[in-house]
């Protein structure tokens, strides 16, 4: 029984952890290009997670960690303003690497758990932090194709902000 409380609160404590460390990135950090946070030409501008995720019947249903948080809101494009859309573009890097960092945390886990138990957290973290990564990738994509519309001559994967 004391193994179900050690996990509650590692699996509480790496997500606080997690949100600090997401919420400590700069503008600068969130607005250049990663190489986890690159959109790969096979995910097509998003279509792949509109066609094979089905990304728009169920992204909805997210909570938004910004809006919770008092920051910033991603629930829906409130302007095309390039300022706004840098900054939107960056907060779905910062959003990814925080769940993420979620994800990646579940692995000290297996150091003191049995494989079922390891298993059971594995597929929580799995259905915890999947879908908002799929979500954070689907709007950064479609969020980069305005942005590359709106100066066809600036072609982009990264706002500059000047």
């Amino acid at each position: 029984m004391h193994l179900v409380w050690i996990n509650a609160l590692f699996i509480v404590l790496t997500h606080v952890f997690a949100i600090i460390w997401g919420r400590l990135l700069s503008p600068a950090y969130v607005l250049r290009e990663h190489p986890w946070s690159h959109i790969r030409s096979f995910e097509a501008e998003g279509r792949l997670y509109a066609r094979w995720c089905r990304v728009r019947a169920w992204k909805h249903l997210l909570p938004d960690g910004g809006a919770w948080l008092g920051h910033f809101r991603k629930a829906s494009l409130d302007t095309v303003d390039r300022a706004y859309l840098a900054q939107f573009i960056g907060e779905t890097r910062r959003g990814e690497f925080t769940h993420m960092l979620g994800f990646i945390f579940f692995f000290p886990n297996v150091l003191w758990n049995d494989v079922v138990v390891s298993g059971m957290l594995l597929l929580y973290g799995v259905v915890a932090h999947v879908p908002c990564i799929v979500v954070q990738r689907y709007n950064r994509a479609r969020l980069l194709r305005v942005w590359n519309r709106q100066r066809p001559d600036e072609r982009i994967g990264t706002p500059k902000i000047r």
